[in-house]
């Protein structure tokens, strides 16, 4: 059986297939009567694959009904059935406590550190009035809910991290969005707010239905895998009626891991919640090590512009978590750089800083194209010789620019107290 199919909610009421599912939903335990689920009540009778009626419709669900369940399980190691619980307000509501207090948990949690005090500061406020816009409607709490009892039913027990990814990206999306960079685009707008929250917690919907799947794969193969299952899974948000917004920046997110790339440089309100989700899911699954070892967030974030100066990252996505860690040093620095590549006399996407694989890394400007009836082509120096691709530059020769790498140097030497205090503390 899949474990979507552990879960599923119809129009009254919620079914779940098999005893171990009624358990785990339940919280069963026979030393710990008081982490019971009670209240829940049989649809329909509960019938085994044979026809044989075990209780009727109306039963109440209790920890004594399950233990003689148990019993009879024993004795008939193949029993099979499905239980068909009455959706019900209290019920519900149950739900959407659960997950409300998961989120205020790690909103928490993440807010006791230092260097996301600041930006998580700015949605504090807002933050339960958020979560209740977004649980309010019943199907959404339902849909939340299932991808969290598939992840607490998992095998692996790092299932749950990804459940509280999705958590966190919805945190830190609302956060960077909040941001001054965004103040034009956002500002204090608790609709698009609340959209964007939505869509990142339903970026991964996909993977988080099969989390199992994902993580028996071996460890080179389960990002892709990941990314393969929130594509397939993108049709399973249908019944949600989520706005057109909402399920376009989530079709953006599943297209670019399969290489459509488009959208970073758009601005409609879809793309740009994309680009949002995109960078902070990239940087959560860094500085967390979703699928490797967790980096530095320094690190991270420092990556994460190399990436943006290579165009795969929108820029104001990454400029606005830059500024919201409040690491300016990172930030001004790739903000000289940008300002040096417009100052080329040919075009932006002639010059590329070169080796640009670290903090403040680059020594000289290259020329991409190698126009050699540029005046400041250097010619007659040896530059770059590349075996392999970097970036965007394909292997090959390539000379140095005679503008742009005085000025660059320039720069550093204005700034060489400021970059070695800053290597002293990466140390």
């Amino acid at each position: 059986m899949k474990q979507e199919d552990l879960f599923s909610a119809e129009k009254d009421t919620i079914e779940l297939s098999g005893i171990d599912s009624i358990i785990k939903f339940t919280r069963f335990h026979p030393s710990k009567p008081d982490i019971f689920l009670d209240g829940l009540e049989l649809a329909e009778d509960l019938r085994t694959d044979t026809g044989t009626i075990l209780y009727t419709q109306g039963t109440q669900i209790s920890s004594e009904r399950i233990s003689r369940l148990l019993q009879l399980r024993e004795s008939n190691p193949n029993l099979s059935m499905v239980f068909k619980i009455k959706r019900s307000a209290k019920l519900i509501q149950k739900f959407r406590d659960e997950i409300s207090d998961r989120l205020k948990q790690l909103f928490e949690r993440r807010q006791g550190s230092k260097i996301f005090r600041d930006m998580l500061a700015i949605i504090g406020q807002n933050i339960e009035s958020f979560v209740e816009q977004i649980l309010s409607d019943e199907n959404i709490t339902l849909a939340i809910y299932k991808v969290k009892f598939i992840c607490e039913s998992a095998k692996s027990k790092r299932s749950f991290l990804f459940m509280d990814h999705a958590i966190n990206v919805a945190i830190f999306s609302a956060a960077v969005a909040s941001t001054e960079p965004y103040s034009s685009v956002v500002g204090s707008d608790k609709v698009k707010l609340t959209d964007l929250m939505k869509a990142s917690l339903f970026h991964n919907y996909g993977s988080l239905l099969q989390i199992d799947v994902i993580l028996d794969a071996p460890a080179d193969e389960r990002l892709n895998r990941y990314w393969e299952a929130n594509r397939n899974g993108y049709f399973s948000l249908g019944g949600l009626k989520l706005n057109f917004d909402i399920m376009d920046s989530i079709r953006y997110l599943c297209e670019y891991y399969a290489g459509r790339k488009d959208f970073i440089n758009k601005e409609e309100w879809s793309a740009t919640m994309a680009n949002i989700i995109l960078v902070v899911d990239a940087f959560l699954q860094a500085e967390g090590g979703l699928f490797r070892e967790p980096q530095p967030v320094r690190q991270v974030v420092d990556h994460l512009n190399v990436k943006a100066m290579e165009k795969e990252y929108n820029i104001l996505a990454i400029q606005a978590l830059t500024l919201g860690l409040s690491l300016q040093d990172i930030f001004d620095f790739y903000t000289e750089l940008e300002s040096l590549i417009k100052q080329c006399v040919n075009d932006a996407e002639t010059p590329a800083a070169y080796p640009l694989t670290g903090f403040k890394s680059p020594t000289i400007f290259i020329c991409k194209k190698n126009i050699v009836t540029c005046p400041h082509y250097e010619a007659g120096v040896k530059a770059v010789n590349l075996v392999k691709k970097m970036g965007e530059l394909v292997p090959g020769e390539y000379k140095r620019c005679k503008l742009l790498t005085p000025k660059l140097l320039t720069f550093y030497k204005e700034h060489y107290g400021e970059i070695k205090e800053t290597i002293s503390d990466k140390k």
